[in-house]
């Protein structure tokens, strides 16, 4: 059986391997637009800091793929499929349009990132950062400029600010809404991040409706309502949107996401025809509403889960608890389920409760701020929002709070490990799960 998969980030790479590693049989082919092979992603701007070297975010070598009898066909893109076959064309002027027969395919075509709202175009050292020549890109620019304007200040806009400030420049934060990270921290939470930033000595601008950037060849400001951002250059950490023209083509049915529509083995609407990554929508586990999970670790799973199918190993992917962790400016991020905006647009009526307490024991410095959040009819846990050290670790044990329907009582009975240098006996996520107990009814 052939198995083509389309897209070679995370999800195209660890459907390669699954399949290989469940059958030796199943002949695997991958193409990829990009000129290289599979690496991290989320590694980029640690690259572009110089913390590691570009090479080392490769996931293997060409000669494993080889010697795993994996065909990787890059700069290729797949054009047309239909029927199981598939047509493809080189992405630059080497190579020739051709055309291969595929038994099962699997779409990993993963995200782009949407365009902003202001005009940009004919001047230089404005930057997206999706891919590894991005992020090349970005990090020759930076070298040589004093001052970067970052657009965005989710993830990826946080990380690229801690990248520029460790290579020296002066850093410009610039998000359009009323709070950084907007849509994944509550702004009482936000604050607080924005706080520490500026503590570093960033600019930090927010509800900045930009309308254009200004040069004459090479940009030199962002322009908006009542403000001027000056720079040497701009990198454009805008929200990303599934890739979906090849599933359009086939005729698979998309989401009210726009992502790929996947049941719980990840194949789609067309038989034979399997997605996993960026592209998908799946459920968050609370509400079981549908969402764009799009981190590396749900695109993982959802691969594994369609190379087990394909290879007859019966699988499913029960949907996604939206857990995601950074580290900016000194200071975990982690987030897992839903937060009070998103909660309150799926008709849930939530109880946040705040803490902020020691990490280790109590003669011991740190603290971290906890702020969950649950069903105030149920008592169920729906998400939490964690900053400080050990942030990772409680955002990871909730999500799986969550994905297995934990009351707050449930939480709060949870008996923990302790050592003054690793966690205080009472972890400020228990203390505030008790919190919680007075407020909801479990």
């Amino acid at each position: 059986m052939k198995v083509l998969v389309v897209g070679f980030g995370w999800a195209g790479f660890e459907v390669a391997l699954t399949c290989r590693s469940l059958s030796r049989d199943l002949e695997i082919i991958v193409v990829s637009e990009e000129p290289c092979p599979a690496y991290c992603r989320c590694g980029l701007t640690y690259a572009i800091s110089g913390e590691v070297e570009f090479n080392n975010l490769f996931l293997r070598s060409q000669d494993f793929y080889k010697s795993a009898g994996i065909n990787v066909l890059l700069g290729y893109r797949v054009v047309e499929a239909s029927s199981g076959v598939a047509r493809v064309r080189p992405t630059s002027s080497v190579g020739s349009e051709s055309s291969m027969q595929y038994d099962r395919l699997v779409l990993a075509t993963g995200a782009k990132p949407v365009d902003p709202p202001f005009e940009y175009s004919g001047i230089e050292g404005v930057f997206k950062l999706r891919d590894l020549r991005d992020a090349q890109a970005i990090r020759r620019w930076a070298l040589r400029s004093k001052s970067a304007a970052i657009y965005g200040s989710g993830f990826l806009g946080l990380q690229v600010a801690d990248a520029l400030h460790k290579l020296g420049l002066k850093v410009k934060l610039v998000e359009p809404l009323s709070s950084v990270m907007p849509t994944i921290l509550d702004q009482d939470v936000a604050s607080r991040i924005k706080s520490i930033i500026e503590g570093f000595g960033v600019e930090v601008y927010t509800d900045a409706h930009v309308r254009e950037a200004e040069g004459d060849k090479q940009v030199k400001r962002l322009v908006g309502d009542g403000f001027e951002v000056d720079c040497d250059m701009v990198v454009l950490a805008t929200k990303v949107k599934p890739r979906v023209e090849l599933a359009e083509k086939l005729g698979v049915k998309l989401g009210v996401t726009g992502g790929i529509v996947v049941d719980e083995r990840m194949e789609t609407s067309v038989e034979g025809v399997y997605a996993a990554g960026d592209c998908v929508e799946v459920k968050e586990l609370v509400t079981e509403s549908p969402v764009l999970a799009q981190i590396a670790s749900a695109a993982i799973r959802e691969a594994r889960v369609a190379a087990s199918n394909i290879a007859g190993k019966v699988d499913s992917y029960p949907g996604t608890t939206l857990t995601a962790l950074s580290k900016v400016f000194g200071v975990e991020i982690g987030i897992a389920g839903l937060n009070s905006s998103l909660s309150s647009k799926l008709g849930l009526d939530v109880v946040p409760v705040t803490v902020e307490g020691p990490v280790k024991g109590g003669y011991y410095p740190g603290k971290a701020l906890v702020k969950l959040l649950a069903d105030r009819g149920t008592g169920r846990v729906v998400g939490v929002q964690c900053l400080g050290e050990g942030a990772h670790l409680r955002a990871s044990l909730v999500s799986q709070a969550i994905a297995k329907g934990f009351t707050v009582k449930d939480l709060a009975k949870l008996e923990l490990g302790y050592h003054p240098l690793l966690m205080p006996v009472w972890d400020p996520l228990i203390e505030a799960s008790e919190k919680l107990l007075e407020e909801v009814k479990p």
